[in-house]
């Protein structure tokens, strides 16, 4: 069975809004759910960068909502063909507990836990091209070393990884 939210007279931008003052959510926070609903309908590819220009908000305060809203369990982020995915499923769900909120979020929580911040745009763009090439093990391996060093970049950690991909032809 359909889940109600998925109905096709279903609309996602009038649930919200009428469910604003119970979600939980800060302006931001709702005004970056908003739009990312207006924009999986549409169909548009997204990123902070997008949008930060889209809602006239600074891109730290885009990721602080994300974050916000990762772990509020609202927001899903994946990665898939090469494309950051961002499903807000969990606005919707009530069994919360059985729901994946987070997609590789060991490594995209090692990255912000090494970095101590949140990942930009272009760092989370940067990751998926590095986890169509490499293992999230080697990432990981590489994010350890390039810590070790204090040299907590991904410009480094791609350096570390191409280095021993080179070394092993």
């Amino acid at each position: 069975m359909k889940e109600w939210y998925k109905e096709p007279y279903f609309s996602h931008r009038d649930w919200i809004l009428a469910n604003a003052s119970s979600l939980s959510l800060g302006t931001d926070e709702l005004l970056v759910c908003l739009y990312i609903d207006f924009a999986n309908e549409k169909g548009i590819v997204i990123d902070q960068s997008i949008l930060a220009e889209k809602l006239g908000l600074k891109v730290e305060k885009v990721n602080k909502a994300l974050k916000s809203l990762v772990q509020k369990k609202k927001l899903v982020i994946s990665l898939t063909d090469n494309r950051l995915q961002f499903d807000l499923e969990g606005l919707f769900k009530t069994d919360t507990e059985e729901y994946e909120f987070v997609k590789n979020e060991d490594l995209f929580g090692a990255f912000e836990e090494v970095f101590a911040r949140p990942l930009t745009a272009t760092e989370l763009t940067k990751l998926a091209d590095l986890l169509h090439e490499f293992k999230e093990e080697e990432i990981v391996q590489a994010l350890r070393l390039a810590d070790g060093y204090q040299k907590r970049s991904l410009a480094y950690i791609e350096t570390i990884l191409r280095n021993r991909q080179n070394y092993e032809q």
